[in-house]
């Protein structure tokens, strides 16, 4: 593609997810690669990404599983159970104030046993400057982690109780075991009073070594969950889902590789977008080429602003009664 440059810089990335701006739509998914550390998070920052979400904390420290924990198949997929290593929140609470130096907006997602923890943990690491949290409420593989969104009533009696005690931005990740109640679940979250939904995570899967007949990973149940380019179809599909039935911001997640991704994402309905697996492949400069890509696209296309793109879909997949939505 050939384009001006003036025009190229002229393009507006920026973006706004409720209270939180973004100078692009670009955000590091929660995960292994720069997110489970300050200096880590600085890094993707520098490197000019929009803003990070933390790997997940819990209240108490915890190793994980057991190698190994993240086997690749590129370029098609990567398999991990880590089992969410962390340090705890008191300890982790040091790490977003590093990240904040980095100068973009840093979310902590949080895995907890009842709403009360999800509170503690979220108001203290809010208090060492995070500006917001991410509830997971979806991790596929780690037992008890998915409790919160095994039914639709349940997540939102959940968000009510944390969004009666924290005012900071609330984003809420939903499952991508259950697709086919994404909508419920989306709109339980917004009725919750979060801020944001990702409505997609990891899908469940496994790998097995056929020379030895072993899984490739050590989940003691040798499960683990699938990311990458396999499953952005699924990704595209949730947040369409999504935004048929809420108001709030989506924000689109699984299998982003190139700008041309994102605009899928963008068109589907998202607000942003959130990328892991391919800064895990090829690090946090990888950012350079997805964001030229975006630029050069909407120049050539004649688009101003990324706005100008979101939610482009909808015009040939209008709003649908639940009953439809379930039914394909």
């Amino acid at each position: 593609m050939d384009a001006d440059l003036k025009n190229v810089v002229d393009v507006d990335l920026s973006v706004k997810i409720g209270t939180i701006s973004l100078r692009n739509p670009i955000i590091l998914a929660s995960g292994p690669k720069g997110g489970k550390s300050g200096e880590g998070m600085k890094k993707f920052a520098a490197a000019g990404w929009g803003g990070v979400v933390a790997k997940t904390v819990t209240k108490e420290p915890s190793k994980g599983f057991p190698n190994p924990t993240i086997v690749n198949f590129r370029p098609h997929y990567t398999i991990n159970a880590q089992g969410g290593p962390n340090p705890g929140y008191l300890a982790f609470a040091q790490e977003v104030r590093i990240a904040k130096e980095g100068g973009v907006p840093v979310l902590v997602s949080i895995a907890a046993s009842s709403p009360e923890e999800f509170v503690l943990i979220g108001k203290h690491l809010i208090a060492a400057g995070a500006d917001g949290i991410e509830v997971n409420a979806s991790c596929p593989h780690t037992p008890g982690r998915a409790k919160w969104s095994n039914s639709w009533e349940n997540l939102e009696l959940l968000i009510k109780s944390i969004r009666r005690e924290i005012e900071q931005p609330i984003w809420v990740k939903l499952p991508s075991t259950r697709m086919a109640d994404i909508p419920r679940l989306a709109e339980a979250v917004a009725r919750g009073g979060a801020d944001a939904v990702t409505p997609f995570n990891t899908v469940p899967g496994m790998s097995i070594d056929i020379n030895t007949g072993r899984p490739r990973v050590g989940n003691p149940h040798g499960v683990g969950s699938i990311s990458g380019k396999a499953v952005k179809p699924m990704g595209v599909r949730a947040v369409l889902d999504a935004v048929r039935v809420v108001d709030i911001p989506v924000i689109g997640v699984g299998g982003i590789e190139d700008g041309f991704d994102v605009i899928e994402y963008l068109m589907a309905g998202a607000s942003a977008v959130q990328i892991h697996t391919k800064a895990m492949w090829e690090g946090e400069g990888v950012i350079h080429k997805i964001l030229d890509e975006t630029k050069q696209f909407m120049v050539e296309k004649g688009y101003r602003s990324t706005r100008d793109m979101v939610g482009l879909t909808l015009k040939y997949v209008p709003k649908l009664p639940f009953s439809y939505i379930e039914g394909l």
